[in-house]
């Protein structure tokens, strides 16, 4: 039986504030210790700057390329500007495309006329003309840039390789991705590129990604619609607001005001017409992000593991990514190399150095120290309410259940704080945009279609595992929780003073606490779903969400089967024993 004990309640004082102050402390430090699961700390990130600290400025002065207007240095400059608090007076970047000169005969003519006498890695691409006929002018310059050694040679070697198996359909599909980054740098721009591109994936990769990011949108995404639903089919200044095209068509205004060459509003009277906006083949690099895509490939001159960051991230990573590479080389380095998305939330790194420090040489063993500091400050915090709610327990069960209750308790709060303090378990499912293909809906005949076992398999992918796992051994705590405070009321009023009819009378009084596991689970079944509707991408699952209200039922089964109507009949029984009793 377990009993209230306020005569110790002065001398648990002490302990009180002990327990309060030590829990307090474990929790703070451990939910801001510099450690993420699967996610880059944003502490760590920048102790890897501070090993490691060169920024894209001192890299792109280190080229030593001044001379070229049209050079790689022009769009690395744009890309660090890009990076910089303010982009109001970012300059227009110059387009000399590297391969319009190529789709000159004359000019192919000229230049293949003078690699034909040099190594044997450019008669190796030069012979890859015959195969794809198509892409004569992609070819000759990718042969023109292996002729000025920027031409990756593993990437010669694939490209030959193709050639050798006569697998056209894969070589045309390599030579159009380098056709489309060729039509979007120049030559320097791209020679610097080709230099690091080791394998046509990785080509191919680069070339989804600048067709994605700097892709045109529909005309009619801007073109306002009248009362009768028919637009003007013009653009002007006011629709593009709060977008980048608005900058680009002032600028383009400005400039023809002053004779300059025309980039886009042809006909100077300051609107767009559908065709001179569809005449506009790519939007200008310097309104996208492709700049900062290209400064990361050729500043950590692993182009692959930027795609392959890219393609798993999309347009988060992006950003992940542009934020690393703003504190330096180490910080863009450790994304690259962990590709994990990263965290904005701050810690202790900026008080205690060595902790992200610590954190960024260990990094599972940091996850160790984080998860036992909030699971030691649950399990202190949970002494510190015992110390104030005091109570004895005179029996063997009834000091196990209570250990138990507050176990369970604890581990609940703790699974909690670690759901809340991981951003990965709250973060949109894995969708790259650089990877899902844009299909149109296709509406369905049968609206009615029963899922298939491929559709069921596709929605399992989607959903946030570990977050399920947590949620789901969550409400098996607070069920557990539950279940053990209605046994230790049952037991109470069982061993308890008082005469049986009395004791039958105060568990009749207490039928509201035996039920709570049904409240508890139909409270937790109607918030997950609540947050399902709300934020699917968090990927909750349906079975997840269930599971509450199917704990609670068995909880409150258990509770009232097995204990409730044992101790009843027990009581009654006494009852009946006694003489002079009555029963009801």
């Amino acid at each position: 039986m377990l009993q209230s004990n306020d005569t110790e309640k002065p001398y648990l004082l002490h302990h009180l504030v002990i327990h309060g102050v030590l829990a307090v402390a474990f929790l703070a430090v451990g939910w801001l210790f510099p450690a993420q699961y699967r996610t880059l700390h944003a502490d760590a990130l920048a102790q890897a700057s501070v090993e490691q600290g060169q920024t894209l400025e001192e890299f792109r002065d280190s080229l030593g390329e001044t001379s070229d207007q049209f050079g790689a240095s022009q769009l690395l400059n744009l890309a660090a500007q890009q990076l910089g608090p303010s982009t109001e007076d970012l300059k227009t970047l110059p387009t000399a495309p590297a391969l319009d000169p190529f789709f000159s005969p004359s000019h192919r003519r000229t230049v293949k006329a003078r690699l034909g006498s040099e190594t044997k890695r450019v008669n190796r691409l030069l012979a890859l003309e015959s195969q794809a006929t198509d892409y004569a002018a992609a070819i000759i310059l990718a042969a023109q840039l292996e002729a000025n050694g920027q031409f990756h040679q593993d990437l010669n070697q694939q490209l030959h390789s193709l050639g050798l198996d006569a697998n056209t359909d894969e070589l045309r599909e390599a030579m159009h991705a380098f056709s489309l980054l060729a039509s979007r740098l120049t030559g320097p721009q791209l020679g610097l590129l080709m230099r690091h591109t080791e394998s046509t994936l990785t080509l191919m990769r680069l070339a989804k990604i600048a067709k994605l990011q700097t892709l045109v949108p529909p005309f009619d995404t801007f073109n306002e619609l009248d009362e009768k639903g028919k637009g003007d089919d013009v653009i002007t200044s006011d629709e593009l607001m709060s977008t980048p095209f608005l900058r680009l068509f002032r600028h383009t205004v400005e400039h023809n005001a002053q004779g300059q060459p025309v980039r886009w509003d042809t006909d100077n009277n300051g609107k767009l017409t559908r065709e001179e906006w569809t005449a506009l083949p790519f939007i200008p690099l310097e309104l996208t992000e492709f700049p900062a895509v290209y400064a990361a490939s050729v500043w950590s001159e692993q182009p692959e593991e930027v795609t392959r960051y890219l393609m798993t991230h999309g347009q988060p990573g992006t950003r992940w990514l542009q934020d690393a590479m703003r504190q330096g080389r180490g910080s863009m380095k450790m994304v690259l190399d962990r590709q994990l998305p990263v965290s904005d939330r701050a810690g202790l790194g900026h008080w205690l150095p060595s902790a992200a420090a610590f954190s960024l040489r260990h990094p599972n063993w940091a996850l160790f120290v984080k998860f036992l500091l909030l699971g030691l400050g649950c399990i202190i915090l949970m002494r510190a309410w015992n110390s104030f709610f005091t109570v004895s327990a005179t029996g063997a069960n009834a000091a196990r259940d209570f250990i138990l209750r507050r176990r369970a308790m604890a581990c609940a709060l703790f699974l909690t704080l670690v759901t809340l303090g991981e951003p990965i378990f709250l973060q949109p499912a894995q969708s790259s945009e650089y990877t899902v293909s844009i299909n149109l809906p296709v509406l369905s005949e049968d609206e009615n279609q029963t899922p298939t076992q491929e559709s069921n398999i596709a929605m399992l992918a989607t959903s946030n595992i570990v977050l399920n796992v947590i949620l789901f051994l969550a409400f098996a705590a607070i069920q557990l929780f539950v279940y053990l405070t209605c046994k230790a009321k049952v037991d109470e009023i069982r061993h308890g003073t008082g005469a049986p009819l009395l004791k039958l009378r105060l568990l009749e009084n207490e039928d509201n606490l035996f039920d709570m596991g049904l409240y508890m689970g139909i409270a937790g079944t109607a918030l997950t779903l609540a947050i399902k509707m709300l934020a699917p991408q968090f990927g909750i699952n349906l079975s997840v969400a269930y599971a509450s209200n199917i704990f609670g039922i068995l909880c409150v089964a258990l509770v009232k089967i097995h204990h409730v109507r044992g101790a009843r009949q027990q009581l009654i029984m006494e009852a009946e024993g006694t003489p002079g009793a009555q029963t009801h």
